[in-house]
């Protein structure tokens, strides 16, 4: 029986992340964790290369015989770092909150008419269970304009979008050569280029020693 990858069953634990960041997006604690830990399985995949590569040949595996890392595959290598060694990991969600407003007489889009709200906050707590309360539409007293109690607007639909945020220089300055701090596109480039990061280290090992991939790619 031909023993399976350890850097392909790497590459689905980063396909694995990246489908549930992408499956939650109304859950931003979800999106978090899933970033941290796609963020520490790109750094798993390279280490599970070498050793292999080592084990399979007795040689050392250069990872620079790769020619096609990019800005964004950078970006996580610096992430990686500033996450072990300086700061934990930043993302800030912004939160769009879709309120009906029934004197507009047709929406946009196909939407319905709406007033759209947006907050944003910052997911920095890795064990968090909820995510901090963002805005919310209360009614007010005419005259005194406090909030009256108990009185408050529920959205009719809400909307995420989840941005790095950099803690350092260099992560700021990895983050506009990658041309966006999207999470989520930051992560479908990033497992662009490790899958065929994979796709070049299967091919470089010999024929008979080559493992089966798993369905990794």
């Amino acid at each position: 029986m031909t023993k399976r990858s350890s850097v392909a069953l790497a590459l689905q634990e980063l396909e694995y992340a990246f489908r549930r960041m992408s499956e939650h997006l109304g859950e931003p604690v979800v999106v978090r964790r899933e970033f941290i830990q796609f963020v520490q399985f790109t750094k798993k995949l390279i280490n599970y290369s070498r050793k292999e590569f080592k084990a399979q040949t007795g040689q050392d595996w250069k990872v620079e015989s790769f020619s096609r890392w990019t800005a964004t595959t950078a970006l996580f290598g610096e992430l990686r770092r500033v996450d072990a060694h300086e700061s934990p990991v930043s993302i800030k969600v912004r939160e769009t909150l879709f309120f009906p407003v029934g004197a507009l007489p047709e929406g946009v889009r196909g939407f319905p008419p709406s007033m759209a709200v947006t907050s944003v906050r910052e997911l920095s707590d890795a064990f968090a269970q909820t995510v901090p309360e963002g805005l919310r539409l209360v009614l007010c007293d005419p005259v005194t304009g406090e909030p009256i109690s108990g009185q408050h607007f529920e959205p009719a639909a809400r909307q995420y979008a989840y941005h790095l945020e950099p803690r350092t220089d260099k992560l700021a300055a990895l983050l506009e050569a990658a041309k966006t701090d999207d999470v989520h596109f930051l992560c479908g480039q990033c497992l662009a280029v490790f899958r065929d990061y994979v796709r070049f280290f299967a091919e470089s090992l010999p024929p008979t020693t080559a493992t089966t991939e798993g369905g990794a790619g």
